[in-house]
């Protein structure tokens, strides 16, 4: 039976979202769900829903206003979905691997369902994986993740939400009746294109049923040691073009940098030096994995248990969320403080580093789970295409990847106060796969093209104030917020699109204007997703302000 809530406080993972939903409620199974939706169409509610809370831009819920203010959410109904986690399997008499999740489950659920601790103790058969899959197995729940159209790693695999064969969902028609509808890629009149990637915005999914194949491994190359310039330069060309030769030669490709794993001290004065990157030394960390084949019996050979524990990610989850936090203290603190602000951050930059080189071989699940949990941080994140047939040499990338490095030092450099030079303080990542069919997928492209996509990030640790309004956390989030507003643009002008679940809301300044560039940046998608959107919750019971901004222009 669910659990029922007037007074209940919702945060999200990184405490930069909070809301006060009118009734709040923790539903158990599917049965539960359908008498919380039917008391809150009975009480003219609208629904929110929630699980994770791996979200920056409020898909869910927030307390604030899109034009600033205060956000009253007295009508709004949030149902949390984290306890329906119930993973079932099969192989169809066609020869289809078939994984059916609850939308509470998460991607370790998932990987406990599909392999366990195989080859020791495996999962009943059929032993499966997904060839693409989200990274931290403890906090990414199944249907937040696909609903925001999100994505893992591999040069020729789709979003997650592309391996999605049917989605079981809950909807209230024009008559406010509950209905309970089966979406299938087997059923040529279901409009999946819309319904994978559905931000929440048509019903609730009760049921997502997965294409999977069958276990492999995937034997993975973790490096630091190569320099900026000879991962990815800036003008690619015919002669001298590495980051064309080393996605297109590998399976599964992730690049990460650090800024401040090599520095050094600019200015005249002794009181005028500033640490920035050292760009003739600067390393890119390169995460490689290559498909293994199965053998002749179709299984897995030769495969260890688990990927190799790296000692960032048990002491980055274990103090993240506390050094994070000081060292935004810091950042506005005094000279002796800025002084332990960059020991801290160079500190931390060359312990990710330091213990990231690895060679190993593991069951696709792990190597894609290479970090368990995760300490909270700010994410801001585009989708940039890859067009081989205009851009050989992926030019796009590097400018997309230069805008980012170039600002980190032109920031660290000449910013006059302390607090705004280190708006990147944890890393620059890039991951790579072709592309969806999804609509509203910032990854789309039409079905059979053979445009690639580079999903680009940047993240900062997200600190965590006794107050809101205290001046430290001011000085940080608007350092951060003002950087996300000079790289937005330049991202925008290479053709890319906002990931659905970061913080895009940032570049909604009339000098952007974010929401009206919407329209154009996914041309007639959005038109018929909110078609279809509009048939299927004529009532509007799973829209509110910040969602329904985003069809606003059409």
């Amino acid at each position: 039976m669910a659990n029922y809530s007037i007074h209940h406080k919702w945060q999200n993972s990184s405490q930069t979202l909070t809301a006060d939903p009118g009734t709040f409620y923790q539903a158990t199974d599917k049965n539960d769900l359908i008498e919380i939706v039917k008391k809150a169409v009975a009480a003219n509610q609208k629904i929110r829903v929630t699980g994770g809370r791996h979200s920056w831009y409020p898909l869910v819920l927030t307390d604030q206003s899109l034009g600033g203010g205060r956000l009253n959410n007295g009508d709004i109904c949030m149902i949390d979905v984290s306890k329906m986690k119930t993973i079932t399997k099969e192989k169809t008499a066609d020869g289809l691997y078939l994984v059916h999740v609850e939308p509470g489950a998460t991607m370790g659920d998932l990987e406990q369902a599909t392999m366990r601790d195989w080859p020791d103790n495996p999962a009943p058969a059929p032993l499966v994986a997904l060839p693409t899959n989200g990274v931290i197995p403890t906090e990414l729940q199944i249907g937040g993740f696909i609903a925001a159209g999100c994505h893992g790693t591999g040069w020729m695999q789709p979003t997650v939400p592309d391996l999605v064969y049917a989605i079981e969902m809950i909807l209230v028609d024009e008559q406010r009746n509950v209905q309970v509808r089966t979406f299938s890629e087997a059923n040529a009149d279901d409009p999946m294109e819309a319904i994978r990637v559905n931000l929440g915005t048509i019903g609730i999914m009760t049921r997502i049923t997965f294409k999977a194949e069958p276990l492999f491994c995937i034997h993975g190359v973790d490096t630091v040691d190569t320099l900026m310039a000879d991962v990815i330069n800036r003008e690619p060309d015919a002669t001298n073009h590495p980051l064309k030769e080393l996605v297109e030669s590998t399976d599964y490709l992730e690049l990460f940098w650090f800024p401040f794993n090599e520095t050094k001290l600019v200015g005249k004065g002794l009181l005028d030096k500033k640490m920035v990157p050292d760009m003739d030394k600067t390393k890119v960390w390169k995460k490689m994995g290559t498909a293994i084949k199965n053998g002749a019996d179709g299984s897995p050979k030769n495969c260890p248990q688990n990927v190799p524990s790296q000692v960032w990610d048990s002491l980055g989850t274990k103090f993240g969320g506390a050094v994070y936090t000081e060292l935004a203290k810091m950042l506005s603190g005094n000279l002796i403080d800025y002084g332990l602000a960059e020991g801290l951050l160079t500190g931390m930059n060359r312990l990710a580093y330091g213990t990231a080189p690895d060679d190993y071989v593991a069951p696709a699940t792990r190597f894609f789970h290479y970090q368990t949990t995760a300490f909270p941080v700010l994410d801001f994140s585009f989708a940039i295409p890859m067009d081989a047939s205009t851009d050989p040499y992926y030019i796009v990338v590097s400018d997309a990847w230069y805008a980012v490095v170039d600002a980190v030092n032109d920031w660290a450099a000449n910013k006059s106060e302390y607090y705004q030079r280190f708006p990147v303080n944890v890393a620059l990542h890039v991951r790579f796969i072709k592309n969806s069919q999804s609509w509203l997928s910032p990854a789309y492209q039409p079905a059979g093209s053979e445009v690639h996509t580079c999903w680009i990030e940047f993240l900062s640790g997200s600190p965590t104030p006794a107050a809101p309004n205290e001046a430290w956390y001011q000085n940080y989030m608007s350092a951060w917020g003002d950087f996300c507003r000079f790289i937005g643009p330049q991202w925008l002008a290479l053709g890319g699109r906002p990931h659905w679940a970061k913080e895009w809301q940032l570049l909604n300044i009339p000098s952007i204007n974010i929401y009206d560039k919407l329209p154009d940046l996914y041309g007639d998608n959005l038109s018929k997703f909110k078609a279809v959107r509009d048939e299927l919750d004529p009532t509007k019971t799973f829209l509110y302000s910040w969602t329904e901004a985003i069809f606003s222009g059409q």
